[in-house]
């Protein structure tokens, strides 16, 4: 993850898709703590996206 930027629209989604291809199945805390990033990580990249649209709205009014 250390590797990923988050600087533009493609560059996150890429990032999602990378750790989401990871498609990690081990049935134990490996497995949950996978999902715990992607889903955390999907969270930061939706806010992120909200936040820029927020300000785009905010800087036409």
């Amino acid at each position: 993850m250390d590797h990923s930027s988050y600087a533009t629209e493609e560059e996150r989604d890429a990032a999602v898709s990378h750790i989401r291809d990871l498609d990690i199945r081990t049935g134990d805390e490996i497995e949950n703590l996978y999902h715990a990033i992607t889903g955390t990580t999907e969270a930061m990249v939706q806010t992120v996206q909200n936040m820029e649209r927020q300000s785009e709205i905010i800087s036409r009014l």
